[in-house]
């Protein structure tokens, strides 16, 4: 019998996030970052650096807060 080696996840929406369109969560997923738990867990200044393409405006500071209540299920 074959062990899976990594967990299967399923992504979140991102666009819930506040201020995460379409193209961010694009962005932030190809990145790695497919749950809400990712995206929490990631420095705030490692966000500027993955958005500084697509968004006009630098990262929300509530981008940590926002989805580890997500992730919390509030």
């Amino acid at each position: 019998m074959e062990e899976e080696t990594e967990a299967v996840r399923d992504p979140d929406d991102l666009t819930k996030i506040q201020g995460v369109g379409p193209k961010i969560a694009e962005t932030l997923v190809a990145a790695g970052s497919i749950t809400f738990a990712d995206v929490a867990k990631t420095e705030f200044a490692k966000w500027d650096e993955l958005i500084a393409d697509v968004a006009r405006k630098h990262a929300s500071t509530t981008w940590t807060q926002q989805p580890q209540l997500a992730a919390d299920g509030k």
